[in-house]
């Protein structure tokens, strides 16, 4: 709980600490005396636009695009205005936001593979001590996810939920033909996927959507209509009753 709160007042902190950074160091820049060179000016603001993209993507983009933007203002001709009238200002202002932006993506990707890494390694310690050990006992409700969870560790990423079949276009998972070969993984898109039941009095769907960030997301195909199957058999017993 408490890495939880430090990582979001960090990021709160960098994506208004990085711009305004970003304006100081382009102002002051532009008030020395003997004036510093548009090159210099921007490889002090690629080294800190870098830096802060190697700590979080999200304040990288804001910081990338808010450095472009003041490096043009500040050291390109008109002076003190976001027009640019050199093409090489606009070539040199251009790879400059690309940098900081290719920065931040690679961040995105890292931080993204060490969490699966880490969830994944999580699971699997989990699943030893378990076997070396007597299972404690549990509620029904918390036995039955730690196993739904314990079949596929990309499910902690996963949104789910059950609602009238929505309007738009969304790709449905589709069961199992018998005689046809079974694809034991199923990619979800970042716009969701949808699960059909199979009792026709049931008027929902199951929504499946990744988690921002996450998209697209492998999981298991089995692990996928086990949760379905149970929340079929729940909402036959609610109309049942």
């Amino acid at each position: 709980m408490e890495d939880r709160t430090l990582r979001t007042w960090t990021l709160q902190h960098l994506i208004w600490l990085g711009p305004l950074c970003t304006f100081a160091i382009a102002k002051l820049t532009a008030q020395q005396s003997d004036g510093l060179s548009i090159a210099n000016t921007a490889l002090i603001l690629a080294i800190f636009t870098t830096a802060i993209g190697s700590m979080n993507p999200t304040a990288g983009v804001f910081t990338s695009f808010t450095a472009g933007a003041f490096l043009n203002y500040f050291h390109t001709n008109p002076v003190n205005s976001f027009r640019i009238s050199s093409t090489s200002d606009i070539l040199m202002i251009s790879l400059f936001t690309v940098l900081g932006l290719s920065v931040s993506f690679i961040t995105s990707v890292r931080m993204r593979h060490n969490l699966l890494i880490n969830n994944r390694n999580v699971m699997k310690s989990e699943r030893k001590s378990m076997s070396a050990t007597s299972t404690t006992p549990l509620h029904a409700t918390e036995f039955w996810t730690s196993f739904i969870e314990r079949m596929d560790p990309n499910f902690s990423f996963l949104q789910v939920h059950c609602a009238v079949r929505p309007k738009e276009e969304i790709p449905t998972i589709a069961r199992q033909r018998s005689g046809s070969p079974e694809a034991p993984k199923v990619l979800i898109p970042e716009c969701g996927a949808i699960i059909e039941f199979l009792d026709p009095r049931i008027s929902q769907v199951l929504i499946l959507k990744p988690a921002t960030g996450f998209a697209p997301l492998e999981v298991s195909r089995s692990a996928i209509f086990a949760l379905s199957s149970d929340v079929e058999l729940s909402l036959q017993g609610t109309m049942e009753e």
